[in-house]
């Protein structure tokens, strides 16, 4: 069975949806890019590009965490053509002057740029706001017609004495065969600021790059990427779906493959989905109060003739080398909220998994005969299901 023929199930709040490679999931996906952002994603931890001006003191700093699974390279996948990729930057400008400036042009491209830029997005840190912190435009040098390379955002308001401090997010390019599998991702910048306009307006600026982030060619079953919260990001292959929403936004890393060790008499495969989420110092991200949903679906191909998904059994590690134990189930509050009971010694702690209802929600048998299951999680780790 082709994984487009999973079906869809409903998310607690009935505006996402969980899907396989389908127009449902690629609206979701393209509808992330607006989702507001969180300060979380501007940790101190990442290497700036520093610069000044005669008008204002500009930072631009790269805010993709170091990977602990990849020696803490730093890197995002290439964007697939159903599912954006998403890298960000933590941009501050300082106006040491006396006197506000009403305006400041950040003009920005990205290398490579053999595509055109398919979407920058400025939003505040403190993800109160729902209208961007200023406004981005094709860059007006571009010749008509011509791929969108590069931006030019219009910053207004830059007080005297307060900086400005806001969070760029690019989205990275698809992958071409004439790119080589890794790469480097480099947004190079200028910044024009006092009276005029963006190209009249000089300000003793050359262009600066950022330090860079690798950029890789991945399998659909192996991705990551800035995640927007509220928002779903996703791996798959033909064995299923992993499939992530995190609270606040976060960079996570996907991986899906087939697991050799056995994993229960129910399955004709085990599979592994690992789950890696840190801050920009490396460090493990922990959502509570709030849940990270992880979205399982297994393709029906994987199961064994009787299986019951009300005996479905998976097991959680926070590392590879970490002893497996079974996730236990969730339970419901007052209002009827699936929430992550308090730890034993029995269970996994700081998750659980939805148990099968006869509402199909959650955690359910679809039409076509896949397991969708859902866990709540405080943290990330490896599921093996």
């Amino acid at each position: 069975m082709k994984s487009s023929e999973m079906d869809c199930s409903a998310r607690g709040t009935e505006t996402t949806r969980v899907c396989g490679l389908g127009s449902s999931l690629k609206r979701s996906l393209l509808s992330a890019a607006s989702s507001t952002l969180v300060g979380m994603l501007l940790a101190v931890g990442s290497t700036a590009t520093l610069a000044g001006t005669v008008h204002l003191d500009p930072s631009v700093a790269v805010a993709v965490p170091p990977d602990p699974t990849d020696n803490n390279s730093i890197w995002v996948s290439y964007s697939r053509s159903d599912q954006a990729v998403q890298a960000a930057y933590t941009v501050t400008i300082a106006n040491p002057t006396t006197s506000n400036l009403n305006n400041a042009w950040f003009k920005i491209s990205t290398l490579p740029d053999t595509t055109a830029l398919p979407g920058v997005f400025v939003l505040p840190p403190n993800g109160v706001q729902t209208v961007p912190y200023g406004s981005c435009t094709a860059d007006p040098s571009l010749a008509s017609g011509s791929p969108v390379t590069s931006l030019v955002c219009n910053l207004s308001g830059i007080v005297d004495g307060t900086p400005s401090v806001f969070t760029l997010i690019v989205q990275t390019p698809q992958y071409s065969t004439n790119d080589p599998t890794t790469t480097q991702l480099v947004l190079t910048w200028t910044l024009q600021a006092g009276q005029g306009n963006a190209q009249t307006n000089p300000s003793q600026v050359v262009n600066h790059q950022t330090a860079p982030a690798d950029l890789r060619k991945t399998t659909s079953a192996k991705a990551r990427s800035l995640v927007n919260g509220n928002s779903p990001f996703n791996v798959l292959d033909n064995l299923g779906l992993t499939q992530i929403t995190p609270p606040f936004a976060v960079t996570a890393g996907l991986e899906q493959k087939e697991d050799p060790s056995s994993c229960g008499a129910q399955y004709k495969k085990c599979l592994q989905s690992a789950v890696t989420i840190v801050n920009l110092s490396g460090q493990t991200v922990n959502f509570s109060p709030a849940t990270l949903w992880i979205d399982l679906i297994r393709n029906k191909s994987t199961l064994k003739p009787k299986a019951d998904i009300t005996l479905a059994t998976l097991y959680y590690a926070p590392t590879a080398t970490d002893t497996p134990l079974p996730i236990g189930p969730c339970t419901q509050d007052t209002s009827g909220n699936w929430i992550i009971p308090p730890n034993t010694a029995a269970y996994a702690p700081d998750r659980c998994v939805i148990p099968a209802t006869s509402t199909k929600t959650f955690t359910f048998v679809d039409s076509a005969g896949n397991w969708h299951l859902r866990v709540l999680a405080f943290t990330n780790g490896i599921v093996r299901w």
